[in-house]
């Protein structure tokens, strides 16, 4: 006989999503706070010897349990009200101080969460990754723009660009730097040579470019392999 597939279980929390730093601190912070308010009490009550045996001495200063401060609230209120009462607020603040960290720690742990590189960590450079690169420079290869400022190459690395025929390589990228870098240029198309070549007179530091394609042509023809 069959039957459908009895359901999945459902899935168990695991470790890595368990806030042991937020857990951890609640916990050291209602520590602190409890035995605080406890050492006060006992301070108040000049340290008397119905409030039991203490866990040990510093300088001569006696240190109760934490929980202590309950037993004693219990049993002896109505002798110092004022001095529990004053134990309770101590202890109190506890679970508001908690509350605070927790939420603070909540929205530190969610910027965080804006940051992953879970999906790749490619984006757009802030303007002072960009000056760190050199990129802005006033000679180069022209990149891009950034606000006002063109975005230029002037190092000993290459530069590819790979875009489709017809996308604005030449109008975007080529031309731009020969109009406006001082370097010599060798260029494998007349095209380029030429329309650069009429704006000489606006750029009178220009280096004149150099056209190669004759000297390719050449060299295909001497040795078509």
């Amino acid at each position: 006989m069959t039957g459908r597939p009895a359901p999945e279980p459902y899935p168990t929390m695991t470790a890595t999503k368990i806030l042991w730093g937020q857990i951890l601190a609640v916990a050291l912070i209602v520590l602190v706070t409890t035995w605080g308010a406890t050492q006060w009490v006992a301070w108040r009550l000049g340290f008397q010897a119905q409030l039991g045996p203490a866990l040990f001495d510093i300088w001569g200063m006696p240190v109760y349990p934490p929980p202590a401060f309950f037993w004693w609230w219990y049993f002896y209120d109505a002798y110092a009200r004022t001095v529990f009462w004053e134990g309770g607020a101590i202890a109190a603040s506890g679970g508001f101080i908690s509350i605070a960290v927790a939420i603070t720690m909540s929205v530190i742990r969610a910027r965080e969460a804006a940051d992953v590189d879970t999906y790749g960590s490619a984006r757009w450079a802030k303007r002072s990754e960009v000056e760190a690169a050199g990129l802005l420079g006033s000679d180069g290869v022209v990149l891009g723009k950034l606000d006002q400022d063109y975005l230029r190459h002037d190092g000993p690395e290459h530069v590819l660009c790979f875009a489709p025929t017809r996308s604005g390589k030449g109008v975007g990228l080529v031309v731009p730097t020969l109009l406006s870098s001082h370097h010599f240029c060798l260029i494998p198309y007349r095209g380029f040579a030429a329309c650069t070549e009429r704006d000489q007179g606006c750029f009178p530091g220009l280096v004149s470019p150099l056209c190669c394609s004759d000297a390719f042509e050449r060299a295909i023809l001497a040795d078509p392999a």
